[in-house]
């Protein structure tokens, strides 16, 4: 079937085929990148992040149970339980060797309570800074009932020998204002006595930014506290992200009062921003490879393919009856050097039958032209001539017919121009035309009738 559609370029579709495969394998490899990528940079994210909230959480508990424990045994310390009754005034300058418990064990306020309740000694300290904190604003009046609290479990209850006392001691977390406080009070009696606590003593940490950072060493994050307000549900943990460049971390509390306040840390997406930049680079390079790698297929598809196939083309166009092509430049390709053996193999054939055609096409042009000289009006003048001599064709010579030939009145019916013409094209002289023709009658001149007497 004969197609009538419009032709195509081989470089067109070599040039189509290498950027649909680029665009398909570009394609593949953003979705990879920006799809795939992103989710598992994601989802390692989420395990750092759960690690970073599980260290905070672990090392916030580890200092709870710190200020609970150094509490609870300055609280039964001799000299600790003098100074509440007034029998040791210089306890906060003699009985520590760095000059106070504050800067001993980094906490930023003490509060000592008589048994009715009144302040006998309260100091805030920045162990940072080596240097005095500034009151905080009813911190103190806050703490009050919590240390009555305590000395009331005792008004109809004596402390026992050897009882420890952490069971009676209340430890937590108090906002106050915009700070927020963890504190433990504790009764301050001798150990291994029985009876009622002389007051209490109360160890406190301000829980600000300073402190995380110090706690977690995560000194490039923000930390601060917000109310958790009407939500109050005691949701868990949660990682929050905002944009791509900040990530925020919440994690509730519960107050001594019983209310959920959230610690909220918000910090930079290092691994994240670090994985973008990567895959960013990483996208990059791979649409440089798959535009060199279908540069270098078109090129080598050009160069091995469409331009040999042109030049074989163009050759084949101007190439002689008689010529070959030239192989030389096909040998570097297997494939078009056996091609161009093939078409030259077929060129020979053909000159072959070209030469047995040009033979048979002389020879059937001769006998066209024998054909043509020995037709009837050739006979007739012969016969003419050999029937009126008495020997017949048998001494007929070539002189005497073209002597007849001239005389017009002579087989006026023969056209001697088809005689004459028959001649020309086999290359003869009349005369050597007309001994032909005579020796060839002779042998048959019986059958012909022009035998004579």
């Amino acid at each position: 079937m004969l197609h009538t559609g419009r032709a195509r370029s081989l470089r067109t579709a070599v040039v189509l085929l290498a950027a649909a495969s680029a665009f398909i394998l570009v394609s593949l490899c953003l979705f990879v990148f920006y799809f795939s990528m992103p989710s598992m940079l994601r989802n390692s994210e989420d395990q750092y992040m759960e690690k970073q909230m599980d260290v905070i959480t672990g090392q916030f508990k580890a200092d709870r149970d710190n200020l609970t424990r150094i509490t609870a045994d300055v609280a039964i310390w001799d000299n600790t339980v003098h100074y509440i009754q007034g029998r040791y005034p210089s306890y906060w300058e003699n009985a520590w060797p760095d000059g106070s418990p504050l800067k001993a064990y980094e906490f930023n306020f003490a509060i000592m309570r008589n048994r009715a309740g009144y302040i006998v000694h309260q100091r805030y300290y920045n162990y940072r800074t080596n240097s005095s904190m500034p009151k905080p604003e009813d911190l103190s009046v806050l703490l009050k009932p919590i240390a009555d609290d305590v000395l009331a479990q005792f008004e109809d209850t004596a402390l026992s020998s050897g009882e420890l006392l952490q069971h009676y001691g209340v430890e937590g977390i108090l906002p106050v204002g915009d700070d927020v406080w963890l504190f433990c009070t504790m009764p301050v009696m001798q150990a291994h006595t029985e009876g009622r606590p002389s007051g209490t003593l109360t160890f406190g940490i301000l829980l600000d930014e300073a402190y995380f950072h110090d706690l977690t060493s995560f000194t490039g994050m923000d930390v601060w506290w917000e109310d958790a307000g009407a939500d109050d549900t005691g949701h868990g943990r949660q990682v929050e992200y905002v944009g791509d460049e900040e990530v925020t971390v919440e994690i509730p509390f519960r107050t001594i009062e019983n209310k959920q306040i959230q610690l909220k840390m918000s910090e930079q997406r290092p691994i994240y921003a670090s994985g973008q930049s990567s895959i960013a680079q990483a996208s990059v390079w791979v649409v440089l490879v798959c535009l060199c790698f279908n540069v270098a297929l078109v090129t080598v598809i050009h160069r091995m393919f469409a331009r040999p196939v042109r030049r074989l083309s163009t050759e084949i166009a101007a190439i002689r009856p008689d010529q070959t092509l030239d192989t030389t430049p096909y040998q570097r390709s297997r494939e078009f050097s056996s091609l161009a053996a093939s078409i030259n193999s077929m060129l020979t054939r053909l000159n072959e039958s070209n030469i047995s055609f040009s033979t048979l096409q002389s020879i059937l042009d001769q006998l066209d032209a024998y054909l043509y000289v020995t037709d009837i009006e050739t006979y007739d003048i012969l016969f003419a001539n050999a029937k009126m001599r008495p020997t017949g064709i048998s001494d007929l010579s070539a002189k005497s017919v073209k002597k007849k030939f001239k005389d017009k009145a002579f087989a006026a019916k023969i056209d001697r121009e088809v005689i004459q013409n028959g001649a020309d094209m086999l290359g003869m002289e009349l005369s050597e035309l007309i001994t032909l023709c005579i020796e060839g009658m002779r042998p048959y001149a019986a059958q012909l009738g022009i035998a004579g007497s």
